[in-house]
């Protein structure tokens, strides 16, 4: 077991680990500074820091602890505390949910919003931040007021005087209570704040503390940290899983050892598709394990591993490998529920927030976008016009195989297989109201089971419409690309319904969680983000960045 989630207030720490485990710092104990309080329960996905400490459970269900463990709220997909109250937000139904002194202890609603990604607090004001980055503040019961619109944000935290927003370009921002100030950054990758102050740690491992303005401080140069939390104290974790608290003379002070080192995994039966050593060769173990499908057969997760290798080395570290498995999106999550992926690339949504919830995977990070594609024959049978919608088009196309009188017969080939392409393919057929796979026998919807590529190159040689994507269709021979036409592109507005958000998944069971959690920080963040848009097939950028 190894550490999960580090969740600090007042004085106080508490560790959550991967086995549902919880402990509390207590420095007067000089032996055994850390006391089991909760043992082994796998079910604990989320603890969150407040006086008493609150637990999420995996099943949603909420939990006070006091003298005693008492369940307060269910079907929490996300968990805050502050001053003795607790906020919690509901995927199933969208809201934001608060219980404190005033609510005489039972929960209220205080908003609706399916974008709620996080909150932080200052004194008594409350702020959530949306998905798409928007910074709201708490007014009365039901309405905020917008204080920061730019898509730009990516994460807030306050200390006792003033909220504090991470921009995507490193910037640290600064919200006084009537205006934004930027204070520096740059190469900012996490913000942490409470009564010690405002700290940030950047893309080297570095950690900051603001002493005023735009002026920072350098506090620690150790380029393995991965985390950083503040309370009445500044706290660091460590990639080995080590913590250490910033004293007041200005030292820092370990207070728990490195993890063990973990073990490695046991042999599933399910081998990597392909290993990456940046060059360095040797005999240097596996330390990540990706699951992926499209991103892998394309390159692209071979690009950010070699580059996350050189990253960490430059900075340090040994060398070590990075393993692909290669996995559509049901696999992909079921290899991080099993233990045989450390993090998994998907692009549904939905999926994505059940895992999290169900405590398959820890956090789920935007890394990039891909996009859909509608392809077909060139003679273009259907004779789909390429300047509609997509659902013009599927109608076109349904209609034209069910009159079965062109030549070559009008045909679909779907990759039936639960990935996202499968379930995108499903939805489209669906909005236009059709269910072709439903049908007693269909002469023209062809389930064919493959990966991408394969997929592809299949519709290609049959002279079959199907839906890919731009990776993929850049990774085919000349061949098969000279049997195909596009007759639609997803673009990258959040509306397009053939857009392909990419969300990387950290798993519960990562073999090294610090190490799972410190890529997905760096694939988010400056330099794994230049990865993806420096990544090209055929002299085309292939993905756009996260937003």
């Amino acid at each position: 077991m190894t550490l999960s989630q580090l969740a600090v207030v007042a004085d106080e720490a508490y560790q959550l680990l991967t086995d549902g485990t919880i402990k509390q710092y207590t420095p007067t104990n000089k032996s055994t500074p850390w006391k089991t309080i909760i043992t082994s329960n796998p079910s604990n996905v989320q603890i969150a820091a407040n006086t008493p400490l609150g637990i999420r459970q995996s099943n949603g269900t909420v939990y006070r602890l006091t003298k005693t463990v008492q369940a307060i709220g269910s079907n929490a997909s996300l968990l805050w505390g502050h001053d003795g109250a607790f906020w919690q937000w509901q995927k199933t139904t969208s809201k934001l949910w608060y219980m404190g002194r005033e609510t005489g202890g039972k929960w209220e609603v205080r908003d609706t919003n399916p974008h709620t990604r996080d909150l932080a607090f200052v004194g008594d004001a409350t702020y959530q931040i949306a998905v798409n980055g928007q910074i709201l503040r708490y007014e009365l019961p039901g309405r905020w007021s917008v204080v920061e619109s730019s898509y730009s944000n990516t994460a807030i935290a306050a200390d006792d005087h003033a909220l504090y927003a991470l921009k995507r370009d490193g910037q640290v921002a600064r919200y006084d209570g009537a205006k934004w100030e930027l204070i520096g950054g740059a190469t900012a990758v996490q913000i942490a704040g409470g009564k010690a102050g405002i700290f940030q740690r950047q893309a080297s491992g570095w950690i900051y503390k603001n002493t005023g303005g735009s002026t920072w401080e350098l506090v620690d140069q150790n380029a393995d940290n991965v985390n950083i939390a503040v309370a009445n104290s500044a706290y660091r974790v460590t990639s080995t899983g080590e913590i250490w608290i910033l004293r007041g003379n200005g030292s820092w002070e370990r207070i728990k050892e490195e993890d063990a080192h973990p073990a490695p995994p046991t042999d599933s039966g399910i081998h990597p598709e392909a290993v990456y050593d940046a060059g360095f060769g040797g005999t240097s173990p596996i330390l990540l394990r990706i699951g992926n499908g499209g991103a892998g057969q394309t390159g692209l997760v071979k690009v950010l591993a070699e580059a996350y290798i050189k990253s960490r080395v430059a900075s340090g570290s040994k060398p070590f490998k990075v393993a692909w498995y290669k996995s559509d999106r049901t696999e992909s999550i079921k290899y991080l529920k099993d233990g045989v992926a450390d993090v998994g690339i998907t692009y549904t949504q939905a999926a994505e927030d059940l895992a999290i919830e169900q405590g398959i995977a820890l956090s789920s990070h935007y890394i990039f976008r891909e996009h859909f594609l509608l392809t077909g024959p060139p003679s273009n049978p259907a004779k789909l016009d390429v300047n509609a919608d997509i659902f013009h088009q599927l109608s076109t196309l349904y209609a034209a195989a069910e009159a079965g009188d062109t030549t070559p017969p009008v045909r679909f080939l779907s990759r039936y297989d639960k990935s996202a392409t499968s379930i995108k393919d499903s939805e489209l057929w669906i909005r236009i109201g059709q269910v072709p796979w439903a049908m007693k026998y269909s002469n023209w919807y062809h389930q064919y089971m493959a990966y991408p590529i394969q997929a592809l190159t299949a519709a290609a040689v049959l002279n079959e419409y199907t839906l890919t994507d731009w990776g993929t269709y850049l990774s085919v021979d000349d061949a098969v690309r000279n049997q195909i036409t596009v007759y639609k592109h997803g673009q990258d507005d959040p509306k397009d319904v053939l857009l392909m958000p990419a969300h990387l998944l950290v798993g519960a069971k990562a073999q090294d969680l610090a190490l799972a959690k410190d890529f997905a920080a760096w694939a988010t963040g400056k330099e794994g983000q230049a990865a993806v848009a420096g990544f090209k097939k055929r002299g085309e950028q292939v993905y756009s960045t996260a937003p």
